[in-house]
């Protein structure tokens, strides 16, 4: 029968994501000019804890070095109640050779 506290809201991406150092960092790796999806898991305190790529760049490592971003910032998701919970979201990444 439910709770009847609704489905609630997912977590929301609020700062952070590739600087211009990364961009260098990603000419380095010879992928031409794309985009990759990543899928972030984020915990209930709305801090990135996992990430897989879900559309590759075509480079191990460089999905790798992107998902290795601290600095992506989230609101955690929300259940129907309001309370903080954990939930999965997608980071896409775009690059242009230069």
């Amino acid at each position: 029968a439910g709770n009847g506290g609704g489905q609630g809201i997912g977590a929301r991406w609020i700062g952070g994501g590739l600087s211009r150092g990364d961009y260098r960092t990603i000419r380095s790796f010879a992928v031409p000019t794309g985009s990759a999806a990543y899928a972030i898991r984020v915990d209930a305190n709305g801090r990135a804890v996992d990430c897989r790529a879900r559309s590759t760049s075509g480079s191990p490592d460089l999905d790798a070095m992107i998902c290795d971003m601290p600095r992506l910032r989230f609101e955690p998701a929300r259940d129907g109640m309001g309370r903080p919970r954990p939930d999965e979201i997608v980071y896409v990444a775009n690059w242009a050779r230069r």
